[in-house]
């Protein structure tokens, strides 16, 4: 396997789209945590959605943990 500069694989003959997580310090896991649930929430909703990083991305709008749309908070 070669590794790319985005942690992405340039190679791999078993699996095309893989990709290596990054090993983040626990309070950056628990941001993309709350992060990944409103991206599956606005995917949901048929918007395209990613998580980069510490970034939300729905439909190329860029959003952060602090402020990201209400509509997509987890409800408790």
């Amino acid at each position: 396997m070669v590794y790319s500069g985005r942690n992405l694989l340039k190679e791999s003959v078993r699996f095309e789209d893989a990709y290596i997580t990054l090993d983040y310090p626990a309070a950056i896991q628990e941001e993309r945590a709350v992060l990944i649930k409103a991206m599956l929430k606005a995917r949901a909703n048929g918007a395209n959605t990613k998580v980069i990083g510490r970034n939300l991305f729905v439909n190329s709008v860029k959003y952060t943990i602090i402020n990201f749309r209400p509509d997509l908070k987890e409800n408790d």
